[in-house]
């Protein structure tokens, strides 16, 4: 997924807008069942998203600290709703794909380790475990390196969004004639 994100992040804004005008642009009721399913999926899938990530959480925090969440996340939700559809043609949606897929694979990078370190530990592989539980002790998540590796995941996305910035920057204007 995350390979898939970083070659059709490029073009995938148009991509979308091609499709949606395509839909919109049908006789009848195809151009409004085409948007309306469009809207539809994309609600559904945040919305099961949010039901499992409400679930998860509902089994380990009190009543009233689940709605002073919902609360506050709703309120962030509007506030980030208005500042997208104030600003939100000015985000380069290739670079913020980049960008995301670069967390994205450090990030499942980081589980690969952890969870090999953390199978070792509970005996789980049928290899020495004992030895490679010491072996990756360094890079597990309270280990020397798997706290650079944490940092990394924030680190290494913003150099590459500050080495991006920079390029556009420093690109040399054509010259008008």
């Amino acid at each position: 997924m995350v390979m898939y994100m970083l070659r059709a992040a490029r073009r995938m804004r148009t991509d979308i807008g091609r499709h949606l005008e395509s839909a919109a642009q049908r006789p009848g009721r195809f151009a409004w069942l085409g948007v309306f399913a469009f809207t539809v999926l994309m609600i559904t899938r945040e919305g099961m998203e949010m039901a499992f990530i409400t679930g998860a959480i509902a089994g380990q925090v009190s009543a009233g600290a689940l709605v002073t969440g919902a609360i506050a996340g709703a309120a962030l939700a509007a506030l980030l709703a208005w500042a997208w559809t104030r600003w939100g043609h000015r985000v380069n949606l290739a670079l913020f794909f980049q960008v995301t897929s670069i967390f994205l694979l450090l990030f499942a990078a980081q589980l690969l380790v952890y969870s090999f370190h953390e199978f070792t530990e509970s005996n789980v592989l049928p290899i020495d475990n004992a030895y490679w539980h010491i072996a990756t002790e360094p890079y597990g998540p309270e280990g020397e390196y798997g706290a650079w590796f944490t940092y990394a995941l924030v680190l290494i996305p913003a150099a590459w969004l500050a080495l991006s910035w920079f390029r556009a920057r420093v690109r040399p204007v054509p010259a008008a004639g």
